[in-house]
């Protein structure tokens, strides 16, 4: 309260909460000639650490470093735990240390609609508004000082909120540029969307050494090894590591997961329980709620689809390799379903929207081919199972 009221004496930038530690007094004086309601430029927000070296990211870290310093927009977009925000992350640290450019970084994990957006974004540039229309103006005001990039993690769950606010600014505030991570793009002008896939993965086959050279055997190997220093691969568990990453999808959250039970289990008896790997894989390393085992992430990127977006979703769980448009509309429409049955253009709308969201894929190799990560599929058939529709999706896809 006493903050807030010497905020309306001194104005509204002259002091600036940090999270976590206090409030700042900053160095503008108070007749400094600032036109009144236009906060003064805040502090660039210390960025998260990148706790380690990004493992197999060093073209998508040189590109996105690029794109940054000249496109007003950026989106990193993936299914869930691809590592969308550790890139991020180590793109901004090498924009300010290269650039000497600010950083604004926000964490939208916690924010659920508008009003909870304009408060996180606000605490960051240190604007502390009474009201909703008195927020977004000052914020939009405030950004307009800015010459700097402003981060916006986890953008899934206010997608529109977010997109409306970002088009705003880009006329508020030109100078600024955005970096955002989301299951989605936020498809606003000017957006660029970089796709990011799972780390490569070794081919069968291949000796020790070359399977090293892939991201997902190096970030496997070197995560037990933090965990077990005793660990070495070699060339008898060389097959077993190859197929354990192959069977988690190159995924890096899921490879995380892996090495934290080879470091107490074995390489052998965590290949052999995968079939359980929803169950098995959990963190060990304090991530965030949704991201404790393998299964809570999938039920927090599931439970953001509508109802028709889940039922298409489960309904792929049969096309182990992959599939076209014809073949998902055949198996996804079901023409005695009560009380109306989906239609193909509902079923192609609907694809999509999952292709939109990371939880389906294209394929690279085979044009008009669709397909579904092996984690997404294992997680399909739990939502088929749990919604009875095992036997008749199965006769369809026969």
């Amino acid at each position: 309260v006493q903050v807030a009221a010497l905020r309306k004496v001194l104005g509204p930038g002259t002091i600036t909460t940090v999270s976590g530690i206090g409030y700042i007094l900053g160095d503008t004086p108070v007749d400094a000639g600032v036109p009144k309601g236009a906060p003064a430029a805040p502090p660039a927000r210390p960025v998260p650490p990148v706790e380690d070296e990004l493992v197999g990211r060093t073209h998508e870290l040189a590109t996105l470093r690029e794109w940054c310093r000249d496109r007003p927009l950026v989106t990193i977009v993936g299914t869930g735990g691809v590592g969308k925000t550790s890139l991020a992350r180590a793109v901004v640290a090498l924009v300010a240390a290269q650039d000497a450019c600010p950083i604004h970084w926000v964490d939208l994990t916690p924010v659920r609609n508008e009003i909870q957006f304009l408060a996180a974004l606000g605490k960051v540039l240190g604007i502390d508004a009474g009201g909703y229309a008195e927020a977004r103006g000052q914020l939009l005001r405030a950004l307009g000082t800015l010459d700097a990039v402003v981060a916006l993690d986890n953008c899934e769950q206010v997608l529109a909120e977010v997109a409306h606010f970002v088009t705003e600014a880009r006329v508020a505030a030109p100078a600024v540029r955005w970096l955002a991570t989301s299951q989605a793009p936020l498809h606003v002008t000017h957006e660029t969307v970089y796709r990011l896939t799972p780390l490569e993965v070794p081919q069968v086959g291949v000796s020790a050494t070359e399977a090293a050279e892939s991201g997902a055997m190096a970030l496997l190997v070197r995560r037990v090894v933090a965990l077990d220093p005793d660990f070495a691969l070699n060339e008898a568990g060389l097959a077993t590591a190859v197929d354990l990453c192959r069977q988690l999808d190159g995924l890096p959250l899921a490879i995380e997961m892996a090495a934290a039970r080879v470091a107490t289990l074995g390489l052998d008896e965590v290949h052999r329980q995968l079939g359980q790997r929803l169950r098995m894989l959990k963190d060990v390393r304090g991530a965030l709620a949704r991201h404790h085992t393998l299964r809570s992430m999938f039920d927090w990127s599931h439970g953001l689809l509508s109802p028709l977006e889940r039922k298409v979703f489960r309904r792929l769980h049969p096309f182990e390799g992959g599939f076209t448009v014809a073949l998902m509309v055949r198996v996804a429409c079901d023409p005695d379903e009560v009380p109306a049955p989906l239609d193909e253009w509902q079923a192609i709308d609907l694809l999509d929207a999952l292709v939109d969201k990371s939880f389906v894929q294209r394929s690279a190799d085979a044009p008009g081919r669709f397909f579904l990560l092996e984690n997404a599929r294992n997680y399909a058939a739990l939502q088929l199972a749990e919604a009875g529709e095992v036997a008749a999706v199965r006769r369809r896809h026969a």
